[in-house]
C-alpha cells in the first residue's frame, strides 16, 4: 500500500512532518463504529445539557493562547486578542474643599488587535464580548433558512411554507407579532418587493403529514402582495427568513404622547430597551401626520432620537418635537382616542435605525470605521491600522492570510476596565464552499499536495463552517467532519481518496457448494470449522439514544442540541445515552436530526462483525470496501471492511461488520430550539439624580447635617453606581455608591394647598380628601400599594414632593392608590405638611419620592465638619464615565435635616400701661410658658409641646413686615437665654414691642391692630425656617 506525508497543523502555521502510518485505518476509525468514535467526540450525557457560556467554550486571552482555523459559509468562532495596549486616560478629582486625599479616576481604554481566523474571511458580522454586541454588520441571525421554503399571496397577507414535517417548525422560531424580513427568495410571479422588507408575523401553523409548517405574514408599509409567488433558491443560496432584532414595529408597538408630552414607545411583545439605547439615531416610519393648515394626512420618515429608556426598559421616549425635516415643519401627529399616534392607512408604525450602526454606542469614538479596521487575510493586505498607529509602519507584520479585527479607543470600562474574557465573532467565510472543497482545505494543512487527495466522490453540497482551534493532527481534525458528512476515505496508490458512505467500492464474493473463496487456506491447512465467525456485541454496548451537539444557523449560530431515541424498544432492558459533540461545526436542525437517526440505526445494523479469510485474489480489498456473498442458508449479507491483514501466504484476514445501502435518514422530526433573545448592547445604565434638602424622617439624621440624594434608574441595568461630590465645582470625590433605583414620580396635576394634617393644641390627625395623578417614571423595588392612615402615621408612603417652581420640599404621605394603567396613578386620602413642612399648592411637574420603600435608591450625605455653600454630585454607574454623566448643582443648602422645625404657634396681647404690645412665643395666654418649640427627633404624628430642647440654648428670632403683606421687613428682635445664668432655656419667651417702634414700622399700635410676623428659633447649625403668623 503506497504511503503518504501527512503532517500535523500546527496553530502557528508550521507543520511537523511525521511519518504516514496506517493512514487508511486511521481514518476509517472515523467510521460510525461506536467503540472507536465516541470516545473520542462524546461528551458527559449531562453535561452536554447544561447551558454553554455565551454558546461556546470561554476565549483565551493569555499569550500563547490557541488560534482559530475556520473554513465554510458562516460561524461563531472563539476569538483571540493578539495585541492590547493600554491607555489610562485619568482624570484628576482630588483637592476637594474638605481637604481630602487625591484620587484619580482611570477611564480605561484599548487599542487591541483581535485575531478571527487563520484563512482569509469575507468579513466580520459580529463580534461578541461577554454575551454583548461589540461590533456587528447584522444583528438579524434568528429565523428559519433552506430552499425548501416558498412564499405564495393568501389574501392581503403572503403564506411562506416548507415542504414537510421533516422540516423546522415555524413555531419553535417565531411568535405571533414579531417582525421579519424575507431575503433570497426567488421570484416567479407578483410585485418585487417581497425579499428585504418588513412584515408581521400574523399566524403560525403546525406541519401535517402531506404539507410542511406554515408562516403567514403581512406587510407592514403597505406593500403590495397581489399574485406574489416566490421560491426558496438553491443549496447553495437558500431563502431565509429572519426574525427581526434591531427594529420594533406593527400591531405589537404603540407611539403614546405620554403626560409629559414625551412619544413614549412601548411593545406587547419585546422591550423596547433591549433594541434601543439612549441617544440611538431612530426613524418612525408610517406615522399619520395632519397637515395643519389643510387637514390633509400624509406620511413621511421622521427622524427622532432615543432620548431614555425608563421603567428598566419596558419603555423608550423619543425627543419631543420634529426635527427639523421641511416635511413636517408646522404640522402634528394624528393621535387616536388614547393618545397614541396613529399609523397611515394601511401601514403600521414601523421604529429603525437611522443609518447603519456598526458598533455599539458608547464604546468607541464616534467617528471608528470597524470596516477600515477589519484585515480579511488577503493575500496582498496591508498592515493592520491598529498596530501601525501604535508601533509604526515597518514595525510590524502585515498577517497575510490571517484575518483580524482592529479596536481603536475600545471603552474597556464598560467590562470592568479589562477586554472581554469571552470573546466571539460571526464570520462570513467562505460563501459557496462544498463538502469536498472543504475536506481538502483540512487535509492540505497537513501537507498533502492537491495530487495526493481526491474528494470527487463526495456529493456536492454546501459546507456551513466548521473550526478547529490549536495544535491538533490533522486525522483529529478531520473527524468530526467526516462523522457529520458520513464519509469514509482509503488510500488508493497514494491518492487519499475520499467519498459518502454508499458510495463505496463494492466486490462479490464468490460462496458456493463446488467453489468458496471464503475460508480460505494455504496447502495442508485443515478447513476451518466455520467459514466465517459471526460475533454480536453485547446488547449493552448499543445505544439507546445519540444526542448531536452542534451550532445551529437558525439560531444565531448558538449551541443546538438534537437527538434520537428507541421508543419502547420491545425486549431492550438497559439505557445507553450517548452523546457526540460537534458543536465546531454548524449544521441545520434537520440535518444534525437526520446525522442522529442514522447513527442510532448504523450502530445497530453495525453491531455483528465478520471475520474471514479470503485468497490472495483479493489483495486488492481495502479498508471501508463493501463485500457482500450469500451464506450457505442463501442469505444475501452485505459487510464493509474496517480491517483487512495480509499475511506471508498473501491469504487476506478481513475483519468487516454487518451493513445495508441507503440507510442514510432524510426526513426526521427536528427538536424545539430554544428561545434564543435579541442580544443587548452593553449601555451603561441611564439614571436621573434629584437632591432633597429637607427635615429627616429617621433619628439617625438629626444630629449631623446632610443632604438626602434619590437615584433613579430611567434605562439600562443597574448594577451599582458611585456618587462623585465636589466641593470646589472642578474635582470629584467618591463619596458612596447606590444598587437600587429610588421610586420617583411626578406630579400631572395639582395638590391644592392644605392645612398641615398635625394640629397645634391637639393630638388629631387629620387627612386631606384631596387626590392627584402621577406619573411613576420608576416604581423602586417595592410595590406602590394603598395602605391606612395609621400604617401612614407609622411611615408608610411617606414621600418627599419637591414643587416644581421653587424646590421648596414638603413631607407627606397617601393612602390610596388607583393604576390607571400607562404608569400613571392616582394618589389620594393625603398626610400634608408632615414634619413642620409647608403643605403649599404644588404644580404639575412637581416631583415625588418615597422616603421609607425603594430606600435602596436614597443615599444619604453627611458632613460633619464645615458645611459647603456648594454641591456638585455626578452619579456614574457601572461602565459609564465620569466626564459624560450629567451633573446636579446644590446651591446654598440648607441642611434642614439639623435645623430647628418650625415654630408652631405665637399669639400677642397689648398692654396700654406700658405702651407696648407683648408678642409671645408659647402656649397662649393663662397657660404659662411651656416651650413651643419642636425637637428634631423624629416623634409619632400629633405629639404635643413641651418637646426636649435639642439645641445649646434657646433663642428666638421675631421679625415684623410692613402692615399688610410678609414682603418688606420693618423691624427684628432677637430673644435667647443667657447660658451663663446656669439655664440654657428662657424664661421669659416674649417680646414687648413699644408703640413707637411700632409707629415707625408703619402699625397703629393697640389691641384691635392686625400684626404680620415671622418666627425663627435660633439653632446650632441655623435658624429654622420662618413661621409666618398674623395676630
Amino acid at each position: 500500500m503506497a504511503s503518504a506525508g501527512v503532517g500535523v497543523a500546527a496553530a502557528s502555521g508550521a507543520f511537523v512532518g511525521v511519518p504516514y502510518v496506517g493512514w487508511a485505518v486511521g481514518l476509517a476509525a472515523a467510521y460510525i463504529d461506536q467503540t472507536v468514535i465516541y470516545p473520542m467526540l462524546a461528551g458527559d450525557p449531562e453535561e452536554s445539557r447544561l447551558p454553554q457560556l455565551a454558546s461556546l467554550p470561554s476565549t483565551e486571552q493569555g499569550p500563547g493562547a490557541p488560534r482559530v482555523f475556520a473554513l465554510g459559509a458562516r460561524m461563531r468562532v472563539p476569538s483571540h486578542v493578539m495585541y492590547q495596549s493600554n491607555k489610562a486616560r485619568e482624570e484628576s478629582v482630588g483637592g476637594g474643599s474638605k481637604g481630602g486625599t487625591d484620587v484619580s479616576l482611570k477611564r480605561v481604554y484599548v487599542n487591541a488587535l483581535v485575531h478571527l481566523n487563520d484563512r482569509p474571511t469575507a468579513q466580520l458580522l459580529q463580534l461578541i464580548g461577554n454575551g454583548q454586541l461589540i461590533l456587528f454588520n447584522d444583528r438579524n441571525l434568528i429565523g428559519v433558512t433552506g430552499a425548501n421554503l416558498s412564499a405564495a399571496v393568501s389574501g392581503s397577507n403572503v403564506i411562506v411554507s416548507l415542504v414537510d414535517e421533516y422540516d423546522p417548525d415555524f413555531r419553535d422560531t417565531f411568535k405571533v407579532g414579531d417582525l421579519v424580513m424575507p431575503s433570497n427568495f426567488v421570484r416567479v410571479a407578483g410585485p418585487t418587493t417581497w425579499n428585504g422588507k418588513h412584515y408581521e408575523v400574523t399566524a403560525m401553523a403546525a406541519a401535517t403529514p402531506t404539507s410542511g409548517s406554515t408562516l403567514t405574514v403581512k406587510p407592514i408599509s403597505g406593500e403590495s402582495v397581489t399574485s406574489l409567488s416566490y421560491t426558496g433558491g438553491t443549496p447553495f443560496s437558500p431563502a431565509s427568513v429572519k426574525r427581526v432584532d434591531n427594529a420594533l414595529g406593527g400591531s405589537t408597538m404603540n407611539v403614546r404622547i405620554d403626560p409629559l408630552n414625551y412619544p413614549s414607545v412601548r411593545s406587547s411583545l419585546v422591550d423596547p430597551g433591549v433594541v434601543f439605547q439612549p441617544q440611538d439615531q431612530v426613524v418612525l416610519l408610517n406615522a399619520k401626520i395632519i397637515t395643519t393648515a389643510t387637514g390633509v394626512a400624509y406620511t413621511t420618515p421622521v427622524p427622532c432620537v432615543v432620548r431614555d429608556v425608563i421603567n428598566a426598559g419596558q419603555n423608550i421616549l423619543l425627543n419631543k418635537t420634529f426635527q427639523t425635516v421641511a416635511p413636517v415643519l408646522g404640522n402634528e401627529w394624528s393621535l387616536d382616542s388614547n393618545n397614541d399616534i396613529e399609523p397611515f392607512d394601511g401601514r403600521e408604525l414601523l421604529l429603525v435605525m437611522a443609518a447603519d450602526q456598526p458598533f455599539t454606542t458608547g464604546i468607541f469614538p464616534e467617528g471608528f470605521d470597524a470596516v477600515a479596521n477589519f484585515s480579511g487575510g488577503d493575500d496582498d493586505q496591508g498592515q493592520p491600522e491598529v498596530l501601525v498607529s501604535d508601533v509604526g509602519s515597518g514595525n510590524t507584520s502585515n498577517y497575510r492570510g490571517m484575518a483580524s479585527q482592529g479596536l481603536t479607543d475600545f471603552y474597556v470600562s464598560a467590562f470592568g476596565d479589562q477586554m472581554p474574557t469571552n470573546l466571539e465573532a460571526i464570520l462570513d467565510i467562505d460563501e459557496q464552499m462544498t463538502w469536498p472543497q472543504a475536506l481538502e482545505a483540512v487535509l492540505q494543512r497537513g501537507d498533502l499536495r492537491n495530487t495526493q487527495i481526491d474528494a470527487s466522490s463526495v456529493a456536492q453540497r454546501p459546507f456551513r463552517g466548521a473550526f478547529v482551534r490549536g495544535i491538533a493532527p490533522v486525522t483529529t481534525q478531520l473527524q468530526p467532519l467526516l462523522v457529520a458528512g458520513q464519509i469514509l476515505t482509503q488510500d488508493r496508490a497514494g491518492v487519499l481518496c475520499l467519498f459518502d458512505v454508499d458510495n463505496a467500492d463494492s466486490v462479490q464474493l464468490e460462496n458456493g457448494a463446488a467453489l468458496s473463496d471464503l475460508g480460505a487456506r494455504t496447502d495442508g491447512q485443515q478447513m476451518p470449522y466455520d467459514k466465517v465467525q459471526m460475533e454480536d456485541k453485547p446488547e449493552a454496548d448499543m445505544p439507546t439514544s445519540i444526542g448531536l451537539r452542534f451550532q445551529d444557523p437558525d439560531a444565531a449560530y448558538a449551541i443546538g442540541f438534537e437527538h434520537f431515541g428507541l421508543r419502547n424498544p420491545e425486549g431492550t432492558q438497559h439505557v445507553n445515552e450517548q452523546v457526540m459533540d460537534l458543536s465546531s461545526i454548524v449544521l441545520t436542525r434537520r440535518e444534525a436530526r437526520n446525522l442522529t437517526t442514522t447513527l442510532m440505526r448504523r450502530a445497530w445494523i453495525n453491531r455483528r462483525t465478520y471475520r474471514f479469510t479470503l485468497p490472495a485474489a483479493y489483495l486488492h480489498l481495502l479498508e471501508n470496501d463493501l463485500v457482500t456473498w450469500t451464506d450457505d442458508e442463501g442469505t444475501d449479507i452485505v459487510a464493509r471492511i474496517i480491517q483487512r491483514d495480509i499475511g506471508a501466504n498473501f491469504l487476506v484476514n478481513v475483519t468487516a461488520v454487518a451493513e445495508q445501502t441507503d440507510i442514510a435518514v432524510a426526513g426526521s422530526p427536528v427538536q424545539t430550539s430554544s428561545t434564543i433573545v435579541p442580544q443587548s448592547t452593553p449601555s451603561p445604565a441611564l439614571v436621573s439624580t434629584l437632591a432633597i434638602d429637607a427635615p429627616a424622617t429617621s433619628n439617625a439624621e438629626v444630629t449631623t447635617p446632610g443632604l438626602r440624594l434619590a437615584v433613579t434608574l430611567l434605562g439600562g441595568t443597574l448594577q451599582t453606581a458611585t456618587i462623585y461630590e465636589s466641593q470646589d465645582g472642578n474635582s470629584y470625590l467618591p463619596v458612596g455608591s447606590i444598587a437600587d433605583s429610588a421610586a420617583f414620580a411626578l406630579t400631572l396635576g395639582t395638590l391644592s394647598a392644605q392645612t398641615a394634617s398635625e394640629e397645634y393644641g391637639t393630638s388629631t390627625v387629620s387627612l386631606r380628601s384631596q387626590t392627584v395623578d402621577v406619573y411613576w417614571v420608576n416604581q423602586g423595588t417595592d410595590t406602590i400599594e394603598a395602605c391606612t392612615q395609621a400604617q401612614a402615621e407609622a411611615g408608610k408612603n411617606w414621600c418627599a414632593i419637591t414643587n416644581v417652581s421653587t424646590g421648596a420640599v414638603e413631607i407627606a404621605a397617601f393612602t390610596t392608590v388607583t393604576d390607571n394603567g400607562d404608569q400613571t396613578f392616582t394618589l389620594g386620602g393625603w398626610l400634608r405638611g408632615l414634619r413642620g413642612t409647608s403643605p403649599i399648592a404644588q404644580a404639575s411637574g412637581s416631583s415625588i419620592v418615597l422616603l421609607n420603600q425603594s430606600t435602596g435608591g436614597l443615599f444619604f450625605r453627611e458632613f460633619a465638619g464645615p458645611t459647603p455653600t456648594t454641591l456638585k454630585y455626578k452619579v456614574v454607574p457601572s461602565g459609564a464615565d465620569l466626564a459624560t454623566v450629567d451633573e446636579l448643582t446644590v446651591s446654598s443648602p440648607a441642611f434642614r435635616n439639623v435645623l430647628p422645625l418650625p415654630v408652631r404657634y405665637a399669639t400677642k396681647a397689648y398692654v396700654s400701661a406700658s405702651a407696648v404690645t407683648r408678642f409671645m412665643i408659647h402656649a397662649g395666654p393663662g397657660t404659662g410658658q411651656s416651650p413651643v418649640h419642636w425637637e428634631r427627633a423624629v416623634l409619632p404624628l400629633g405629639t404635643q409641646p413641651p418637646h426636649t430642647l435639642d439645641e445649646p440654648y434657646e433663642g428666638y428670632r421675631i421679625k415684623f413686615y410692613r402692615d399688610g403683606a410678609f414682603d418688606v421687613q420693618v423691624d427684628s428682635v432677637l430673644i435667647e437665654a443667657d447660658p451663663s445664668t446656669g439655664s440654657n432655656t428662657l424664661r421669659d419667651r416674649f417680646f414687648d414691642w413699644p408703640d413707637a417702634r411700632a409707629t415707625a414700622a408703619g402699625y397703629t399700635p393697640g389691641s384691635s391692630e392686625t400684626y404680620y410676623i415671622g418666627v425663627q428659633q435660633i439653632g446650632q447649625h441655623g435658624d429654622s425656617p420662618e413661621a409666618q403668623f398674623i395676630v
